[in-house]
């Protein structure tokens, strides 16, 4: 830990803590002046050096609580630490109730983060302590018994920034060494006893703290503590002191208590006596009580009705409490006398859930059952306690025992009264060290979304490092990957800042397999070692570009060679490259390469996923190389569908053998045919040639110089038919057909997708089969495929099969159903569903993305992402892809079928103020903002729209020129809505999209006229000191809207609250005959 204090430090605590301790129960209110410091304040003891603890002006404020007062503080880095002293507990529970609002994470690490507050007991000694780590655009709250990383319990949970939440902690010292419990609630219920808790856990990692007396408040680096707002501080030691409720608008003054008869006493064993209780004022907003007992002498319980029933022998307090949070009560003392004295507990005896005595999978629960006897006991209640043994656990409140580590340890249930019994009983643990598995288990997977099969579990690999990840080359460190053997599906991603080793380290992780946006990581890491170091590195697969751009190589060491540069570097310094194949996306995430367009290379990287795009992410200099041609001039592959077994390729003769089935014509036959990397060959594959004598191939290679000349020979076998009756392809028109038809030879079946508008009824299948073979119905043949149909394929030797095919009807997901929901976050209710949609394209991007809309306004539109699409603004389409979360924002990927449907459709925009734009609801939606100013310049292709209260980006990803604008001028901007990197902004498509808005700021300039609020919502006023004669205003076409003719007025109210939002042109004529015209917005 980086905090240390002198030792001449330590010695002025100790005097603080003499004269400025507060009495519990305490309530911090930050009650001080803006500007000030927390660790300055009374009672408050800065714990160290660096930045201030900043007390800033204005509450926090939670439903339900009291009012807030004073001010609040604010931290966010490294900087002072500082405690609240209170009297010293040494026994019993402590509670600390506290508001926060965390509103900005900064680079606060995704692992473990850091933690802000806790229990002290000494300036080193830090109990109950809350952490707080960023998941995605959001963050999970954890909490730790002691500071260690691998005792935090984190919340299933993200929470929103710039949300307030109520967070309770409490603190328990039980009895012994190394067992302390600690809890925490998020937004618990106020007002009511003690809930449920929204995370417990119990030390077992260390000594507990020997008393509880300071709360403190921490900060550190960036990456351990994002901005956090503390506000309404309390500590006590019951749940009450912490969770009062506000108080009513005309409060409970006073209570008084009376018993039935005026009794004072209860003189038979197990008596009881009714309670009574008067509140004034007779008409408080909530004048409803709750009753309670306070032991003195004696012990006795009482009902929510308030009648008190005796127990022992001695005094008790009945006492009624306000439930209005005002916390008035009043009271009334009972001597109770003749009480039989108390049971005390003889035994107890503890098992686990049906008898078990252990614990065999890895971090698995045992519920621990704990019988009191006699059952008769005065106070059968008890804690539950785990010692320790060879192996470890811990154990909650209510008795659910986690294993930990290998061994045996033994589970304590000890009575609550003075009899000081307790009950033992000793569970064995194991299998809590996993074995490694490999990588390909992890990655390799059948589910259309690429999702691991193992998501969500908890395991171990080991494997070498092969790369360490940044944001981008020399940014902030984010984790490694690691490979245990070359190819497909063996790499992964470790999501982890928190260690760092070096690439050729031999690594063993434990940690959650976790999938972010669509990429398989490991996070968080439980558990890492380093078993050795300069390991050779697992080789990089060859692969084409298109080959790379797949789910099968993320996290893995590839390479592509000969690829063309087709893009020139974006803002974001990533690229494209392409060998004929298909394209992949070069991000300079490690290491940043100016590439020249249309130039050739040779690249090495590891293959990654990350805002929808494969990519391959070079490592440094010696990885990308200008390609050198290849020499080699090799036929590496020759096949013919013909054939009865794999061709024979001799490279030594340039020769190739190849027989085919009885009875084949030899005199046209197609070849399918590979050749070196880069190398053609002539005549080319797939043209059908007579093969009734040899035939010569020409294959020359990359480098155009160097030629082969290869001899094929084709013989046809003697008795050999084919026994094969496979359907090969089945296919309708382009027009008809949704995505490639699934053909499953195993199961004899053809299941293909048509569009929502093609009729099932009449359709025209295009067939191919095994060589040899004939189909029936044939190819060709119109059939009806509203239910499934039988077709028969016999093979050449007379062999039959029945295959079924299934025509199914796509159907139409409204854009509204995939984008509207309530969730926190906000995640689509169909993520990772398949889904069609149709709708009308209101933007496209550069032949990688478009826009689709299938209504006007909110939720109706979606990012479609696809290369390659073809559709332009106004068409109308089908589109089937995967529904997905790229960072927070709902697209629709991994497109199987899409189809033009007919053009020149229109989507109007929505007319919005920035606030309304600045919303979740119009992801994806063609809106138009309301002229505001522009109050950046533009940087980075990217300008900002400002109205005086809220502002928005305009970015230049569509339309390269949406920059070209002025600062200070008003501007009303039309584009589609994108949400990234946590801010919404506006992607115009075209020049029209950005309508220069004069005359808002110049009239207003004039002396002797103004015309405000412009942009107005309803009302709009005009003074004229010379006086209006006439005011005209007419619509953006030139329509006049309105005319008003005052009787010579200085000032006018016009309300055009029943006009459509839009642009308005307004044209005044003083009494002097001056004329004057602006423009104005109607929002």
């Amino acid at each position: 830990m980086r905090k240390f204090l002198l030792s001449i430090f330590i010695s002025l605590l100790l005097v603080n803590i003499t004269f400025g301790q507060a009495t519990l129960p305490h309530y911090e209110a930050m009650d001080y002046t803006s500007g000030g410091t927390l660790q300055t304040q009374t009672g408050w003891v800065a714990m160290n050096t660096g930045d201030d603890l900043l007390i800033s002006s204005g509450s926090l404020t939670y439903s339900g609580l009291p009012a807030s007062t004073g001010n609040k503080v604010v931290f966010d880095g490294s900087g002072i630490d500082a405690a609240k002293l209170f009297t010293a507990q040494a026994s019993g529970t402590v509670y600390c109730s506290f508001l926060m609002n965390i509103t900005a994470l900064g680079s606060l690490d995704a692992t473990n983060g850091g933690y802000f507050t806790g229990f002290t007991d000494s300036a080193t000694n830090f109990g109950a302590n809350v952490w707080i780590r960023m998941n995605g655009v959001g963050y999970n709250i954890g909490l730790s018994p002691r500071t260690a990383t691998t005792s935090i319990v984190w919340s299933a949970q993200a929470y929103n920034i710039n949300s307030t939440l109520l967070i309770v902690t409490a603190y328990e010292i039980v009895s012994g060494t190394g067992n302390d419990i600690v809890k925490l609630w998020v937004n618990p219920t106020l007002g009511a006893s003690e809930p449920a808790v929204t995370l417990t856990a119990t030390n077992t990692g260390g000594n507990d703290l020997t008393k509880v007396t300071r709360l403190l408040i921490r900060q550190d680096s960036g990456t351990e503590t994002p901005s956090i707002e503390m506000d309404e501080i309390r500590i006590g030691t019951n749940w009450a002191d912490v969770t009062p409720t506000g108080v009513a608008a005309n409060p409970v003054t006073s209570i008084t208590v009376t018993s039935a008869n005026d009794s004072t006493t209860i003189s038979t064993a197990g008596g009881t006596l009714q309670m009574s209780a008067t509140v004034l004022p007779v008409d408080a907003t909530n004048s409803t009580i709750t009753w309670s007992v306070i032991d003195g002498t004696g012990h006795a319980t009482i009902s929510t009705s308030g009648l008190v029933t005796a127990v022992l022998t001695g005094t008790v307090t009945v006492r009624a409490t306000a439930n209005d949070g005002s916390g008035v009560f009043g009271e009334f003392n009972l001597t109770l006398n003749n009480q039989n004295p108390a049971v005390l507990v003889s035994s107890i005896t503890v098992a686990g859930l049906n008898d078990s005595t252990t614990i065999s999978t890895y971090h698995g629960t045992l519920q621990m059952i704990a019988t009191v006897n006699p059952n008769n006991a005065t106070d059968s209640t008890f804690v539950w306690s785990v010692v320790n043994g060879t192996g470890s656990a811990t154990i909650n409140s209510a008795g659910l025992l986690t294993a930990v580590s290998n061994g045996v340890v033994t589970v304590k249930a000890t009575a609550n009264d003075v009899s000081g019994v307790f009950g033992t009983i000793d569970i064995t643990l194991s299998n809590q060290i996993l074995l490694p598995k490999p990588i390909y288990d992890i990655q390799y997977s059948t589910n259309q979304t690429g999702d691991s099969p193992l998501n969500g579990q908890v395991v171990t690999v080991r494997g070498i490092v092969t790369a360490k990840h940044y944001n981008y080359e020399g940014g902030t460190y984010k984790g490694f990957f690691v490979q245990d053997a070359d190819g497909a599906y063996n790499g992964v991603y470790v999501y982890n800042s928190t260690n760092n080793p070096t690439v050729g380290d031999d690594v063993t992780i434990t940690a959650t397999v976790k999938e972010f946006n669509s990429l398989t990581e490991l996070d968080p890491v439980s558990s890492f070692v380093i078993n050795s170091s300069g390991n050779p590195l697992p080789n990089a697969t060859l692969l084409s570009t298109s080959e790379a751009a797949t789910e099968a190589y993320e996290g893995v060491l590839i390479k592509v060679k000969f690829a063309k540069c087709t893009t020139n570097p974006s803002t974001y310094n990533d690229f494209t490259v392409n060998d004929g194949t298909g394209n992949l996306n070069v991000d300079d995430d490690i290491y940043k390469f100016v590439p020249t367009l249309n130039s050739y290379y040779d690249i090495t990287g590891v293959g990654h996923y990350a805002y929808s795009l494969f990519k391959i992410l070079p490592r440094s200099v010696s990885d990308v190389s200008v390609s050198v041609a290849n020499t080699e001039a090799n036929i590496v592959s020759f096949s013919l569908a013909e054939q009865t077994g794999t061709a024979t390729i001799n490279s030594s003769n340039n020769t190739i053998t190849v027989e085919v089935f009885t009875g084949t014509d030899r005199a046209s036959l197609i070849p399918t045919i590979a050749v070196s990397s880069g190398a053609t060959i002539n005549p080319n594959s797939g043209i059908a040639q007579n093969f009734t004598s040899p035939v010569t191939y020409s294959v020359t290679a990359q480098d155009g110089s160097t030629t082969k000349t290869w001899t094929v020979t084709v013989t046809v076998a003697t008795n050999t038919q084919s026994n094969q009756a496979e359907i090969l392809t089945f296919s309708f028109p382009t027009d008809k057909q949704a995505g490639d038809a699934v053909i499953n030879s195993v199961a004899g079946t053809v299941n293909i997708d048509v569009f929502p508008d093609v009729d099932r009824a009449s359709l025209t299948p295009t067939i191919t089969t095994s060589v040899f073979s004939t189909i029936n119905p044939t190819s060709g043949t119109v059939g009806n495929f509203s239910s499934p149909v039988s077709y028969i394929v016999t093979a050449q030797d007379g062999t039959t099969k029945t295959w079924t095919v299934t025509v199914n009807s796509q159907t139409i997901t409204p854009i509204y159903d995939i984008q509207y929901t309530t969730a926190t976050p906000a995640i689509s209710p169909k993520n990772n569903q398949t889904v069609t949609i149709t709708g009308i394209v209101t933007a496209v991007h550069d032949n990688l993305d478009y826009y689709v809309q299938d209504a006007n306004g909110a939720w109706n539109g979606i990012n479609v992402i696809q290369d390659n699409a073809g559709f332009a603004i106004g068409d109308s389409i089908f589109v089937t892809g995967l529904v997905g979360e790229n960072y927070s924002y709902t697209v629709l990927k991994n497109v199987t079928s899409s189809k033009y449907i007919d053009g020149f459709k229109n989507i109007a925009p929505v007319y919005l103020t920035i606030a309304d734009a600045n919303t979740e609801n119009y992801e994806g939606v063609l809106v138009t903002v309301f002229a505001a100013r522009c109050y950046r310049a533009p940087k980075y292709g990217d300008w900002s729209l400002y109205n005086g209260t809220d502002s928005i980006l305009v970015e230049d990803v569509i339309f390269p020129d949406a920059d070209l604008v002025d600062v200070g001028k008003y501007y009303q901007v039309t584009g589609v809505q994108m949400y990234s990197y946590s801010v919404y902004s506006i992607y115009p498509r075209s020049a029209n999209d950005i309508v220069f808005v004069d005359g808002i700021d110049h009239l207003n300039n004039k002396s002797d006229l103004q015309v405000y609020p412009n942009p107005v919502i309803n009302k709009i006023t005009i003074e004229n000191t010379s006086g209006i004669q006439t005011i005209t205003l007419f619509n953006i076409l030139g329509s006049k809207v309105m005319e008003v003719n005052p009787s010579i007025a200085k000032t006018i109210e016009l309300d055009l609250s029943s006009l459509e939002k839009g642009i308005y042109m307004l044209n005044i004529i003083s009494t002097d005959n001056n004329s004057s015209s602006v423009r104005i917005i109607k929002q």
